[in-house]
């Protein structure tokens, strides 16, 4: 009976990581509702499990930033503090409420998610069809195609290894959350509003910013560096790729007590939960190779039903 659980963690792990590399999103959005609704798990399981798949993922996208990027280690080390008190408050709030409040609260963070995704491919489409209208400037042209290929899902490497795949479609969901975060703020100057100078990102900003990010992923076992990442890009006109590294060096701390929070109270299924980051870190390039030869604006409209789809199934069996 255990090497039949751990065959099907491993192939339901393997899927896990195939649409996490499709669809260039973090393992978590999909391990949670799965184990939720397929495994029958509590919430408060569901979350603290699928951390046990997420962290390795963070480990690596970190270590492979910190290669390419000059991270502020003054800040990083702020944020880090505030996320770990911060984490630790969401994981305690998220394990001392009732598992069908939980259920339903994750399925209103979906839905936001959903919304977004729904916006995104609104908005790739509306720049598809304004773009060889219009003649923007050299210099915003070319910023805004460097801060858009990355959300393009199309610059990750086949030939990477499953650990290598697993960082890129990790580091590619908060990439999609900042280029669709910039083209709004565009649209709202329209071009012609002139440009501000930044405010500093400061050690005591930067312990503002872990607060949110650490509460929210406490409480929801995903989702902060989806919302510190344009935070920093927009607010504080960090680059895409220094906004990723000090985001992700924030969390991971936090992360880290987050599920050994969830594991102490008995909420981390270790024996589901390996098998699965061993199943989907082995699977994701097979779903990054699939998303080079399709169009992204349809696989993230595909993405956003599965969402509603599955945001209806958990208020339903919450």
């Amino acid at each position: 009976m255990t090497l039949f659980i751990v065959m099907g963690c491993l192939a339901s792990g393997a899927l896990i990581g195939f649409l996490g590399g499709l669809l260039g999103i973090g393992g978590g959005l999909i391990a949670i509702p799965a184990l939720a609704l397929i495994l029958g798990m509590p919430q408060q399981l569901a979350q603290g499990t699928s951390l046990i798949l997420v962290l390795p993922t963070i480990l690596l996208a970190v270590r492979k930033y910190s290669q390419h990027s000059r991270i502020d280690w003054g800040v990083a080390a702020a944020g880090a503090l505030s996320a770990i008190a911060f984490t630790w408050v969401g994981a305690r709030l998220a394990l001392g409420i009732d598992s069908s409040v939980l259920r339903r609260s994750f399925a209103v963070f979906l839905f936001f998610i959903a919304l977004f995704y729904v916006w995104q491919t609104w908005q790739i489409g509306r720049r598809a069809k304004r773009s060889p209208a219009v003649k923007p400037d050299p210099v915003s042209a070319s910023a805004a195609q460097t801060a858009a290929a990355p959300a393009a899902g199309k610059s990750i490497d086949p030939d990477l290894t499953p650990s290598e795949a697993a960082t890129e479609a990790f580091m590619h969901e908060t990439q999609v959350a900042t280029s669709v975060a910039t083209a709004a703020t565009e649209a709202l100057k329209g071009g012609t509003a002139p440009a501000r100078s930044a405010p500093r990102l400061t050690r005591p900003r930067g312990a503002i910013l872990g607060i949110v990010a650490g509460t929210l992923g406490g409480f929801f076992g995903v989702g902060g560096a989806i919302l510190a990442v344009p935070i920093l890009t927009v607010g504080f006109k960090l680059s895409q790729i220094n906004a990723q590294a000090l985001a992700l060096s924030m969390i991971i701390p936090g992360s880290a007590i987050a599920l050994g929070t969830y594991t102490w109270a008995g909420q981390a299924n270790w024996m589901v939960g390996v098998p699965l980051a061993v199943g989907s870190l082995l699977f994701v390039p097979t779903g990054v190779k699939l998303a080079r030869q399709l169009p992204e604006r349809r696989l993230r409209a595909c993405f956003a039903v599965m969402l509603f789809a599955t945001v209806g199934l958990l208020i339903f069996e919450g």
